[in-house]
C-alpha cells in the first residue's frame, strides 16, 4: 500500500495490516520468488541489512539506517537488539549486516 502511493509512511508504521506477508521463504513446497535480470552492481561499503519484525516494529528505519551507517557492523547488531529490547522487544529479534569488503555479522 505504501509502494502504491495508498498511505503514508506514518500510516504505514500503525497500520493493522503492516505485518502481513505477500512472499517468504519456507511456507510452501513450491515458491516463485522475485529474481533479477541484471546483476546487483556492488562497491567497497555497500551494506546490506536483513531483520525481522521485532526489530522494525520498535526501531525506525532512519535510526536504523544510522546506527548500520557509522557502527562496525558487530556493534550496529548488538545495538539495534538492545535498542528494541529497550522498547518492550516482546517478539523475537533478529538482525544480520553484510557490508561489502567486511566480515558478516549474525546477532540472535
Amino acid at each position: 500500500m505504501l509502494d502504491d502511493g495508498l498511505i503514508t509512511e506514518e500510516e504505514a508504521a500503525n497500520h493493522p495490516d503492516r505485518d502481513w506477508l505477500d512472499r517468504a521463504l519456507g511456507l510452501r513446497e513450491y515458491i516463485l520468488p522475485d529474481l533479477l535480470t541484471e546483476p546487483i552492481r556492488l562497491r567497497l561499503e555497500d551494506t546490506f541489512v536483513v531483520c525481522t519484525d521485532g526489530l522494525t516494529n520498535l526501531v525506525r528505519d532512519e535510526e536504523i539506517f544510522r546506527l548500520v551507517q557509522y557502527a562496525p557492523t558487530a556493534h550496529a547488531c548488538e545495538a539495534l537488539i538492545a535498542l528494541a529490547n529497550e522498547r518492550g522487544g516482546s517478539d523475537n529479534i533478529t538482525v544480520a549486516i553484510a557490508r561489502v569488503g567486511a566480515d558478516i555479522t549474525l546477532t540472535f
